[in-house]
C-alpha cells in the first residue's frame, strides 16, 4: 500500500544565497523536515494559509523569527 496523497501540488523553483540555503538546510534537518516541507510551510504561514502547510506530525510547528 503506498503513501497518503498529498493532493494537488505545484512546483516552485527559486535561487537564493549559498548562506540562506545552508540555513535552511540546517534548520530543516533540525526540524526533521525535507527542505522542500520547510520551505513549503514557511510560506504558507508567511501568507496567511496555514491550513495549506504539509502535514507535521501532531504538537510540532515550525517556529518563524523575524
Amino acid at each position: 500500500m503506498g503513501r497518503k496523497s498529498k493532493g494537488d501540488r505545484a512546483l516552485l523553483g527559486c535561487r537564493t544565497s549559498v548562506r540562506v540555503a545552508e540555513a535552511v538546510r540546517r534548520d530543516a534537518d533540525r526540524l526533521n523536515l525535507s527542505v522542500s516541507a520547510y520551505i513549503a510551510t514557511a510560506l504558507a504561514e508567511r501568507l496567511g494559509m496555514p491550513e495549506e502547510a504539509p502535514e507535521r506530525p501532531q504538537g510540532e510547528e515550525l517556529p518563524l523569527t523575524g
